[in-house]
């Protein structure tokens, strides 16, 4: 799912069209880099890659602002969810 989602941003947002294999592997770099502070090696792993793709610094930083903001929406989503069965639990 999360390969669909980054093909989507970047689509909409760069107009850049990436393969399914593509966004897998950016992710598979971005999971590399998981024990960096922050999300400095996902920006620096697909971003060497994004600009390959023609899409410029601003545009692969704001990319990556909007795919954190959508993980984070979706993160309180799904603990609401959680929270709201373990209230209504004994």
């Amino acid at each position: 799912m999360s390969s669909f989602t980054w093909k989507y941003l970047l689509l909409m947002v760069g107009n850049v069209f990436i393969s399914p294999f593509q966004s897998f592997s950016q992710l598979v770099f971005v999971s590399i880099g998981k024990y960096m502070p922050g999300k400095v090696w996902g920006m620096v792993a697909r971003g060497t890659q994004l600009k390959e793709l023609g899409i410029d610094i601003r545009g692969i930083f704001l990319i990556s602002i909007q795919e954190q903001m959508l993980l984070l929406h979706a993160s309180a989503v799904v603990s609401a969810i959680l929270i709201g069965f373990l209230i209504e639990t004994t």
